[in-house]
């Protein structure tokens, strides 16, 4: 992922797990006024999108890259 390319955005549908493989990337939400409040920041070797792929919901936070960021996608 470039730098500021976003993974998925709050509501997207589930869409498997990522884990970071290089790189960070930041969990966010935007606030009723448009502001970002980053929630978490996630280096190597963190997963995510696990707790949407088991329940089949939706992503509860926005992922953003921070950096140049490489992940690898867990069918």
């Amino acid at each position: 992922l470039a730098a500021g390319e976003v993974l998925w955005s709050q509501g997207d549908p589930a869409s498997g797990v990522v884990v970071v493989e290089t790189g960070e990337l930041d969990l966010f939400e935007e606030s009723l006024q448009g502001d970002v409040v980053i929630l978490h920041t996630l280096g190597p070797g963190s997963m995510l999108g696990e707790m949407s792929s088991l329940d089949g919901g939706a992503h509860s936070a926005s992922v953003r890259a921070r950096g140049e960021c490489r992940v690898r996608q867990l069918s």
